[in-house]
Formats: C-alpha cells, structure tokens, sequence
C-alpha cells in the first residue's frame, strides 16, 4: 500500500510540472503579435528590385508585384494587401488596393496590375500582410520609402546613322578594308539609353549612351570589300527596342602598302628597289642579295644579313606615322636568334617600333613586335612561338591607335592576345635589319629577309593568312606504273627510285600471278591507282632514292597507298628516312598495336629520343592511305589515316635534324642494318618540303592517280 501512494504521488507531481511547462507557450499563443513588416530585399516589380527615384525601373509591360510577408506567430497564416497609387494629369492622387487570400508565413504573394494603370507615369506602391486579426506595419514605414516605376509602353523611335568615313547609300565606295569608320547613332526620342547594332556578317555590339537621350558613336573596321549594311535599334529606359534602322553603305578595296620591298634583287646590287612607294632601300656592307628565299610562296630570292653593324637596310623614308594605324610585315629566316630587329622605325633615342626577335627573362628567344608606351616609356611587346632558327617564319604587326593595342601574326595566326599600348608619335626613318637604341643603331639581323611591307592602315585578321601562304613544294611523286631496268622515274624528272631485293611493279598482266586470292598478285585487271604498282615481298625487297628528296629538319610531308594481305603482327616499314645511326623519320605497321605508327627521333644517335603518334582506321584488304606532316612553323606532328587527321603531338623545332640517306620504301636502318621489310603493296608515293593541308591530304587520299596534287 506505502508503494502504491508513492506512484499516485509522482503521477500528480508530473502533470503538475507539465502544466507549468506548457503555461508560456499558451499564453503566447494567445497574444497574437502583428505580422512582420516587409523587407524591401523581397519585394520586386516585376523581377526588378524595389527602387524608388533615379533608380526605379522603366518597364515596357505592367508589372506584377511581388511580396514575401511573415508572420512570427506558429502555423501563422497571413494575406497581403498591395496599394497602389500615382498623380493623373490634373495632380490629383489616385490610390488603389488590392488584397489576396492567405498563405502560409514566408510565402511570396503576387499581384499582377489592371489596364487602369497608366503609361509614362510614376506609379509607387507598398505593402503590407494581415494575419485574420491584426494587420502589419506597411512597407514603406518609419520612413523606409516606396516602390516605384514607370510603365513605358511606347518603344523609342528608331536612330539616325550618320558617318563622315562611309556615307550612306549611292554609288561611292569609300574607304576601304582595315580602315576605320565611325557612326553615330542618333534616336529622336530622349529616354533611349542603349543602342544595339551590328553590321551584317559580324556579332551584335551593345552600348550605353552617357545620359537617357544621348547620341552615341561607334567605330567599325571593314574586314572586306562590297556593300555593307548597318543595323541599329535604339533602347529605352524600359528595355524596349526600336525597329531597326538600316544603313547600307560600300567599302572599297584595302588599300595597298605605302612602302615595300621583295628583297629579290640580283647579287652584287647595292640597294634594293621599292616594290611600293619611290624609296629604294640602301644597302649595308652585311647584306647580300641573291639568297634563297621561302619556297611555297612568290618570294623565290631573298636577301641575306651577316648580324654585323652593316647589316642594314635603310630606304631614308618615314613611311607611316607611328602614332596612327599601321601595320609591317616581312617573311623571316633568322641564322640565329637573340634580340634582333628584322624591320623597325627610329623614335627619340630608341625604335618607335620593332619586329622581329626577343630573348625573354626565361632565355627564350620568341617572335616579337615592340613598342615603346608613350605614357611609360617602357617597351611592351606582342610576342608569341619560340623563334626558328633557319626556318622562314612571316610576322605581321598591327597597331590599332584608337584601341591602343598591338597585335603579333606569326605564320598568318594570331600569336597570344593583344598587348595594350599607346604608341609614341615619331618623325624617324625606317630601318630594315636593326633597330635604334639608346641613341645608337643595334639588334642587327642575321638570317635571310624577304618581302618588306609597310602599310598606313590595320591590316584586319582576313589579309594575315593571305600574306603567309606558303603551298608546299612536292619533290617526289612517284606513280610506280613502270620500273624499267628496275628505275621507277620521277613524276617531274626528279630522283627515281631504285628497286631492290626481289621488288617489282605490277602491272595487271603478270604471268606469276596465278592466285587471284593472294593480294600480291591481284586479279590481271586490278591495280591500286594508274597503271601499276610496287609489290614487295617482305623478304629484303625496297625502293629507295639515292640521296635525300626532303630537309627533315624544317617542314615536310609525306603521302602513300598501301595494301597489306592481312593483319600481320610484326612490325612493317612503310617510308622511312634514315640518318647514319638512326631514322630521322620512321613511318610503320606496329604489329603489337594493329596501327600505324609515325616515330621521328631527336637527333642522329641510336638512343636518340623520340617522338610518335598512332592511327587506326585501315581499310582491310583493300588500298588504304597514310600521310604524314611536320609543320616546323607550328611545332607540330601530324599523321593521317585515309586522308583524315587522326593525330597530332607538339615537335619542337630544335627536335628536329636532316636526314642524310635517302626515301626509302618498305624498310628502315636500325644501328646501320636494314630491316622492317614490307610484305604488300605500294602506290602513288610523294614527299614534299612544307607541309600540305588537309584538303590537300585528303585528295592523296583517293585511290587514284592525281598528278597536280
């Protein structure tokens, strides 16, 4: 009985202490605090922050307002009231209210506008939430403001373009590629903001005018020639777009270089004569003409610069004026790199501006075009791929004096970003193979020049890689139709290749071939392109040219037919190029890996080390091609399969050497041994110095004869 009194006794203790417990949240609940005011980081006009004053926002449509209101009350539900109100054109105040139903605290609540509300007017509203019983302070009290807008139905009028360089429409043309023009963008209407335009072929352009109403001017630089068409459309404060304006306009042709020079002049020449302008450019007792210049292009003869102080050009002649738009180019060939000045002009004491080479902090000698800023004095340059020596490089640099910047093109593409400079304004000659420094001539070239051009003007992005080309040069193609006295001759009279081992061409009527299954010996009607074709056995059968056909040491490509009788799984010669210990370039079946392989190795040692790339994609049992591709001025390895690019690798220049044993076909030297023997089919082989495009690869491609590729 005792334990029985005691649980009643601890029964009625706990109920009484939960009754306390719970006494303050009952009361609580009971007195019911007024909704939160709104905060006016959540309330929008239309998806526009809340804003009053300079700041509110134009709108082209009616807005729906939106609120998010609280309650701190539990399980608290709350409705909004929005008021509205503006000044009608008599000055008289109109207010309006709009309630919604409940939700739950945190909700955002909407109220979409009626027609009533008036255009081109200041319209403010506030809010506030009622939770059924008591209603919350406003948003806009203890003076924290209103919202506001203004509703702008009506777009602005569409702009006015004028420009002095391209007037409108007619017949004239004017101007012309790279040369600058101006428009100015003018819309009657005075609340216009923005303009939007862009000329027909390029992107769209937006600019802010400085105050609503204000004109504005923009500058445009034709890229090419013809009828042009301008498209503008002015923005009003509520975003709303004019229609266009259309301005057509004709550029002219690009205007060409106020000054150049080919170079080409006949040995023993003392100057070389203008090419554009009337200034001859005399020459120094480094210079001598007549040298070789870049193959692939016009420019067949260069002149050579010794890096002595006499190594020098000077044609007496300003040419441009530096502080304006210009551009200079020239095609290069540095015998060795450093800080050397192909083509410059003389500022006050130093260049005003110089192309050519420069050895960075790092010891990296990289392609450059420098100009002294007229702010800070220093030399700030576009610069951009590490330079070649013995290689024909083309630079160009543009200066685009309303933009202070400089750009850097090296073999016709754009070499890193532009650099921001202002250029100084100078009355100095142009130099060609040094450059002024510090009040005396330096930086004097060694290497070969060739095709000097100055122009007045920016030479735009399209132009560059015109100015580049350089088409690759074939010097083999051998069609392999006939091989008399075991000589298959040159497609052009060059070196024939030379059969050896038990080779042979096929020619569709052999008397050996008495399987039509065996792919050496094909079917009397079928061979790969032309006529014939090299069949090798894969037993010390090869064709192979006497000396060198290509500089492996600077571009080159490399293109063939070929059909092997099966997957073999050894290793397989297909075109190599040996040195005296090793292959400069090593073109192969790779049994292990079922494709093909291109490998070229460092440097003439047998543990030279080396580079090499893979493709697949062979056609089975039937002619499948192979091409490959050093492009010495991009640092780059490329090998195709049927005339698709399957791969690329980076190969640097001082990568790469000059074989000096001839082309051979179907084997490689390995530590002075010939090996590798091909076993199948061989057709339509070419070498050439360059390197070939791609449309160019994928014309080899085809299993065809096609002498003009």
């Amino acid at each position: 009985m005792a334990s029985s009194g005691r649980t009643r006794a601890l029964v009625v203790t706990t109920l009484a202490a939960l009754t306390v417990a719970l006494a303050p949240a009952q009361a609580s609940a009971a007195e019911n605090r007024p909704p939160d005011q709104p905060v006016a980081a959540e309330l929008t006009t239309g998806f526009r922050s809340c804003a009053s004053g300079a700041k509110r926002p134009y709108v082209n449509s009616r807005p729906t307002l939106r609120a998010v209101l609280r309650d701190q009350d539990y399980s608290a539900r709350v409705s909004a009231q929005f008021e509205i109100s503006w000044r009608d054109e008599q000055r008289t105040r109109q207010v309006r209210t709009y309630d919604t139903t409940e939700m739950r605290s945190g909700s955002e609540f909407s109220m979409p506008l009626s027609d009533e509300i008036p255009g081109d007017t200041v319209i403010d509203w506030r809010v506030r939430a009622f939770d059924g019983e008591v209603w919350g302070p406003w948003s806009d009290a203890d003076d924290l403001g209103r919202c506001e807008f203004v509703y702008d139905p009506a777009g602005p009028a569409s702009p006015v373009v004028t420009s002095a360089e391209y007037p409108e429409g007619g017949d004239t043309w004017s101007g012309g590629v790279g040369e600058r023009g101006h428009f100015t963008l003018d819309s009657p209407s005075d609340d216009v903001v923005a303009y939007v335009y862009y000329v027909a072929g390029d992107a769209d352009h937006v600019v802010e005018t400085a105050g609503p109403g204000d004109p504005v001017t923009v500058d445009w630089v034709p890229q090419r020639a013809g009828t042009a068409v301008l498209y503008a459309q002015a923005v009003d404060r509520a975003g709303t777009a004019s229609a266009p304006a259309t301005y057509l306009f004709r550029v002219g042709s690009a205007r060409a270089p106020v000054a150049a020079w080919r170079l080409a002049d006949p040995a023993g020449s003392t100057q070389a004569a203008p090419d554009a302008g009337e200034h001859p450019a005399v020459a120094g007792d480094g210079v001598t003409f007549g040298a070789a210049g870049p193959s692939g292009t016009p420019y067949t003869v260069a002149a050579e610069l010794d890096g002595s102080a006499g190594a020098y050009l000077a044609p007496g002649v300003q040419a441009v004026d530096t502080g304006d738009d210009f551009s200079v180019s020239a095609w290069v060939s540095p015998s060795s790199t450093g800080d050397a000045a192909a083509v410059s002009r003389d500022g006050d004491g130093g260049a005003a501006f110089a192309l050519g080479t420069h050895t960075g902090a790092d010891g990296v000698a990289r392609w450059s075009f420098g100009l002294p800023d007229s702010r800070s004095g220093d030399v700030v340059r576009a610069e951009g791929g590490a330079a070649s020596a013995g290689e024909w490089t083309h630079l160009t640099g543009v200066y685009d004096a309303e933009k202070d910047t400089a750009t850097l093109y090296v073999n016709g593409s754009v070499a890193g970003d532009p650099v921001t400079v202002r250029a100084t304004k100078s009355p100095g000659d142009l130099q060609l193979g040094r450059a002024l420094d510090a009040g005396a001539y330096g930086h004097h070239w060694a290497g070969a020049l060739a095709d000097v051009r100055v122009w007045d003007r920016m030479v735009v992005a399209p132009e560059v890689p015109v100015l580049a080309e350089r088409v690759a040069v074939r010097r083999g193609y051998w069609q392999l139709n006939a091989a008399p006295g075991g000589v298959v001759p040159e497609y052009d009279g060059g070196q024939p290749l030379r059969l050896g081992g038990g080779a042979s061409v096929y020619t569709g009527d052999s008397a050996a071939c008495v399987d039509p299954y065996d792919p050496l010996c094909p079917s009397p009607d079928w061979v790969i392109a032309g006529s014939g074709h090299l069949v090798l056995h894969g037993d010390g059968d090869y064709a192979a040219t006497d000396a060198p056909v290509i500089d492996t040491s600077r571009s080159w490509s490399l293109s063939m037919l070929f059909v092997v009788p099966e997957t073999p799984d050894r290793d397989m010669a297909l075109l190599s190029l040996p040195g005296e210990h090793t292959n400069a370039v090593d073109l192969r079946w790779d049994g292990a890996e079922h494709r093909v392989r291109l490998t070229v190795a460092h440097e003439d040692s047998a543990e030279a080390e080396t580079t090499t790339l893979f493709a697949a994609g062979l056609w089975d049992h039937q002619p499948s091609h192979v091409g490959a591709v050093y492009d010495a001025s991009a640092d780059e390895l490329r090998l195709y399969v049927n005339g698709e690019l399957r791969s690329t690798v980076p190969l640097a220049g001082t990568d790469a050497w000059r074989a000096t044993g001839g082309l051979q076909v179907g084997r490689t030297s390995t530590a002075g041994i010939w090996g590798d023997w091909l076993t199948g089919s061989v057709d339509e082989v070419r070498a050439f110095e360059g390197a070939v495009t791609d449309t160019q690869m994928a014309a080899m491609s085809n299993p065809m004869e096609t002498p003009d590729v």
